[in-house]
């Protein structure tokens, strides 16, 4: 759970706008959404995908033009 308190803060209203979920009110909700979708990838139902540095995938995308 090295990344639960970044989840916690970075999950908010405007990253929500278009999600099912909504940002947790208490960092205990964000430790049960990381068990459960840990548990849920494990048995092959669930794929979470997290971007840990936007700086880079900036900087990346700026590099390979691929995706503009």
């Amino acid at each position: 759970m090295e990344y639960k308190a970044d989840i916690f803060r970075e999950f908010t209203q405007e990253v929500t706008t278009y999600l099912s979920s909504k940002p947790s009110e208490k960092i205990q909700d964000t430790e049960i959404f990381i068990h459960q979708s840990l548990l849920k990838m494990e048995k092959g139902e669930e794929l979470v995908i997290v971007i840990l540095n936007l700086v880079e995938y900036k900087i990346s995308k700026k590099q390979n033009s691929e995706f503009c």
